[in-house]
């Protein structure tokens, strides 16, 4: 997906510059010259000195990158630039269909989407690497294979687990690649993804989430800052 989503954004980086670039302890944020912003988880802090000023492009290269700082940088760029046409604000769940008979699998722990999730399916599975709580990471594909609907944090794309996910998640009828990472780019989606959801920063409140992303903080102090957003991807 990483090759798509670079050839998907390519044309828009090009004509864009980065204004800012923040690496917080959890998160990487790049704010572009027409003001958009775009955040990625972050399991490496990368380093923003000399960025500024650079081509989008630049940064949007780290989408090929074997480095994780650069890869979060990569995404964060991608989600900036990403078009807002066709994308409905609401929860993930809202565009998904879901049943009482389905197991599903959530390949990284969001407890609140988890508390929601539970009374409407039949059983919720979660792997979270380094919770001993829940699966780890060599245990999700089996855990994917086995479930009717896969819910994949955008953490999976930084950490390069995403493809052997979804090869495991070919007989699922819903998959969806979710949260603040989770580029918003139908174009390089592909079955059997069947829907994206992320996050836009509402308006006025791009400076103080940056701040709060050179704060260290995450998704809880995030909030009030930011929409839910999602789209299908047509098959």
């Amino acid at each position: 997906m990483m090759q798509r989503l670079f050839e998907a954004a390519h044309a828009h980086a090009e004509a864009r510059r980065l204004e800012i670039v923040i690496c917080g302890a959890q998160y990487t944020a790049v704010a572009l010259d027409d003001g958009a912003l775009g955040l990625a988880l972050a399991f490496e802090r990368g380093a923003a000195a000399g960025w500024a000023g650079r081509s989008a492009l630049d940064a949007l290269r780290g989408l090929l990158s074997e480095d994780e700082a650069a890869r979060a940088l990569g995404l964060a760029t991608a989600n900036a630039l990403a078009p807002r046409e066709g994308e409905v604000e609401g929860d993930a769940l809202e565009g998904l269909t879901l049943r009482a008979t389905d197991r599903v699998a959530l390949v990284g722990h969001i407890q609140s989407l988890a508390a929601r999730l539970r009374p409407h399916v039949a059983s919720l599975t979660i792997f979270q690497e380094g919770d001993p709580a829940f699966g780890g990471r060599a245990e999700a594909p089996g855990g994917v294979a086995r479930s009717d609907v896969a819910l994949l944090t955008g953490s999976t794309l930084v950490n390069g687990s995403l493809p052997e996910l979804l090869a495991a998640a070919g007989g699922c009828r819903e998959v969806a690649l979710i949260g603040p990472t989770a580029p918003l780019w139908a174009a390089a989606a592909r079955p059997p993804v069947t829907l994206l959801s992320s996050i836009r920063p509402r308006e006025a409140a791009r400076e103080a989430l940056l701040a709060r992303v050179a704060r260290g903080e995450g998704m809880r102090e995030f909030k009030p800052l930011i929409a839910k957003v999602w789209r299908r991807v047509e098959g």
